[in-house]
């Protein structure tokens, strides 16, 4: 079966996507945390074609933002595991906080345990 080209880039796919997201670290970003030249010149190519591209990490989003820029994107951040969602500068379009009774409780448990929680911090 033949498959249309929807791009310049000459990818031949089955449906044209409407958006791709990607995550950062070991996605976008080497295992040293570097923007190739080549990577980003590719995710700037998807989106001249129309595609949106959209950044979803677990990162915060101060730690987002660099490549956000780099890759020129108008896209929203969903960073914190997509626990926050935003354009950079702008209010959060979603900011799902846990109840301080769980905060009380994942902080007992990191203070008895070896377990290693990742959270991410109230935003303005």
């Amino acid at each position: 079966m033949e498959f249309p080209t929807f791009s310049d880039t000459g990818v031949r796919l089955p449906i044209r996507p409407e958006a791709i997201a990607f995550d950062l670290d070991g996605t976008l970003l080497d295992y040293d945390g570097h923007l190739s030249d080549s990577v980003a010149r590719a995710v700037r190519l998807i989106a001249s074609a129309g595609i949106r591209v959209f950044i979803i990490s677990g990162r915060l989003q101060a730690g987002s933002e660099r490549y956000w820029r780099d890759l020129e994107l108008d896209t929203p951040i969903a960073s914190c595991n997509g626990a926050f969602v935003s354009l950079p500068g702008e209010p959060p379009l979603l900011a799902m906080r846990l109840s301080a009774e769980a905060r009380q409780i994942l902080l007992a448990i990191h203070r008895t345990s070896d377990l290693y929680i990742h959270y991410c911090p109230d935003h303005p």
